[in-house]
């Protein structure tokens, strides 16, 4: 190795990454490790469309160098060129190939949708390596995805076993309990607590960019998502968006999508002011925060992957929210408030499992926007004199041994009845075998099954709502967008409510159109309604046809009404933060600023 070579490197080792890009563009092209390394610090400064095209230039030249290679397919994978990268990666490894390689090759077979090859690849790894976190952590994600929660968990509590200092490993924890039966409101409140106080021991309880309590000023409001995209949070955050009264609020957005599309350019126009966060540093997007001088901010994505819960922690506005995208606590003392409505979370001591504090909105937590392509609802071809046919088209995660024990309940006591569940990882034979294990367990046979991947367009995945004649929820996960759908398809859904948040969305939901006798609390209850609703025909042709309109008819589509309530309630705080903050500081403030009671709002704390 070269001294300039040397030099390079001790650049890249102390982070001097502009430095050592500016020192290598000195070199000249070796078509191996100037390349790869430059590939690298490309990377490292996340200038992702830099290193694309330097990745294509390199590929064209059809080199030999696996380093080199392997470094280009890294960057495929990262910039979502995956039959390219796949095509790299199966020519430069085999099974002998170091775990690094092997690591790589399992997330772009997983990213492609190949779970089951990125399965027995990351299996093969951990063979190899069994204390390598990486390994576990990416199984764990996979288990997930194909519905196999429980080792999924399994995998991601010996990461945390591994590498108790790091703090993602429980923030995953938190995030998949949600999602087994095993777990409770209260164990997944000090997962989250846990988490908090090992990624962000110190919270900081006020901001040098707060400034002016004034309550009666139009507010700044910031939104952060990574999803604003074609993602089932834009059929929420849009309504909402339209109908904000721009006198009273100054929108602001921070978009962490990698890839926009035509909804993220909808999404933008209806923004005041519109920030690309993609690939941005927390401290960099913070500064950024602090500049705009915010005095609301709201989390769309709690601690879903690829989250900004770091932002938070620092508390860069005075009022920050938790909204729509998480269904539990994320733990953080800097989120002063959680938004939800009486159903989802019934006054009483589920305050006792959340830092936030709870604002019930009067009706529903959510509004809905229905996909504006949606095809229309054929009922007449419904033919109930055949089997009934239930479905589910929620995420296989959502499948819970709860879940199968109330849909095996529900086949049972309906003769020759079928189930359909569909979802684009079932095209992987792991899943499939999964569920049809499961099911024979509880005495349903594969004949009673039907088990599809996803329809490509969205016309015809919510066409597919009409071939189901009732549509059944998961528990302790309930549907959110999927039961909406459905109901907008005519289809009726039963759900088994709980005691978490997530598994009270879709009695939240059902209570707006006054079908609680749809929902139930017991795996007997769940039979129950499941068979009294497949014998009445008559009420079954009757929601068929009326489903629409009701909801169109309902408060879950009434946009202005709910935006009324959403805004009302963040100004209340706003007003109570801005007279706190003003007495602190020795200030006079009018009291009659507090004399509007939340409930006037439609509000409950």
């Amino acid at each position: 190795m070269t001294q300039k070579q040397k030099d390079v490197l001790q650049l890249v080792h102390s982070g001097q990454f502009n430095e050592a890009l500016a020192a290598l563009g000195q070199l000249e092209s070796d078509l191996g490790w100037k390349d790869a390394l430059e590939l690298r610090v490309l990377r490292l400064l996340k200038h992702g469309d830099k290193a694309l095209k330097l990745a294509n230039k390199l590929y064209r030249k059809k080199i030999s160098n696996k380093e080199l290679l392997r470094f280009i397919a890294l960057v495929f994978t990262e910039q979502n060129k995956l039959p390219t990268a796949l095509k790299i990666y199966k020519n430069i490894c085999d099974t002998k190939a170091d775990t690094g390689l092997l690591l790589e090759y399992g997330i772009a077979l997983s990213s492609n949708g190949d779970l089951d090859e990125a399965e027995n690849l990351l299996r093969l790894g951990c063979q190899q390596q069994p204390t390598n976190v990486n390994f576990h952590s990416q199984l764990g994600r996979i288990y997930c995805r194909t519905g196999r929660v429980r080792q999924g968990i399994e995998s991601y509590q010996r990461a945390a076993f591994l590498e108790p200092k790091k703090a993602q490993h429980l923030q995953r924890l938190a995030y998949w309990s949600n999602y087994s039966s095993a777990y409770t409101q209260q164990s997944n409140f000090q997962l989250a607590r846990l988490w908090a106080k090992k990624a962000y021991p110190e919270h900081q309880t006020g901001s040098n960019t707060w400034r002016d309590a004034n309550p009666d000023k139009p507010l700044k409001i910031g939104f952060v998502s990574g999803d604003f995209c074609a993602h089932a949070v834009s059929f929420f955050i849009t309504p909402l968006l339209q109908n904000i009264d721009r006198k009273s609020f100054q929108v602001f957005a921070y978009s962490d999508v990698a890839k926009p599309d035509a909804i993220t350019k909808e999404i933008k126009a209806l923004c005041d002011s519109w920030h690309d966060a993609s690939g941005q540093s927390d401290e960099l997007l913070g500064a950024q925060m602090g500049a705009d001088q915010l005095d609301v901010l709201i989390d769309l994505s709690g601690h879903s992957a690829n989250n900004r819960l770091g932002i938070f922690s620092q508390h860069i506005a005075p009022i920050q929210i938790s909204w729509l995208g998480y269904p539990s606590t994320t733990g953080l003392d800097s989120i002063n408030f959680r938004i939800t409505d009486n159903i989802a979370d019934p006054q009483g001591d589920q305050r006792d499992y959340f830092t936030e504090e709870l604002i019930r909105l009067e009706n529903s937590f959510l509004c809905y926007q229905p996909h504006k392509d949606a095809p229309a609802v054929k009922a007449i071809s419904k033919n109930l004199k055949k089997p009934i046919r239930f479905g589910s088209f929620n995420n296989l995660a959502k499948i819970s041994s709860t879940t199968l024990d109330a849909w095996a309940a529900a086949l049972l006591a309906v003769p020759k009845s079928t189930l359909y569940v569909k979802r684009q990882q079932l095209i992987n034979d792991n899943a499939k075998e999964h569920l049809i294990t499961e099911f024979s367990k509880r005495g349903i046979s594969e004949k009673r099954l039907i088990l599809k991947t996803s329809k490509a367009k969205i016309q015809d995945h919510l066409d597919e709502y009409n071939n189901i004649d009732i549509a059944l929820d998961t528990s302790p996960y309930n549907g959110t967008t999927t039961t909406l759908e459905a109901l907008w398809m005519g289809t009726p859904i039963i759900s088994l409510s709980g005691e978490t948040h997530a598994s009270r969305v879709s009695a939240s939901i059902l209570n707006q159109l006054k079908l609680e006798d749809l929902v139930v609390t017991t795996i007997e209850d769940f039979a129950q309604v499941a068979t009294s609703l497949s014998k009445d025909t008559k009420r079954l042709k009757q929601l068929s046809k009326s489903l629409r309109n009701d909801m169109q008819n309902s408060t879950l589509l009434d946009h202005q009404q709910f935006t009324q309530q959403f805004c009302s309630a963040i100004q209340e705080k706003w007003k109570l933060w801005c007279h706190a903050r003003n007495k602190e500081q020795g200030i006079d403030t009018n009291e009659k600023i507090l004399g509007s009671s939340e409930k006037s709002h439609g509000v409950t704390a």
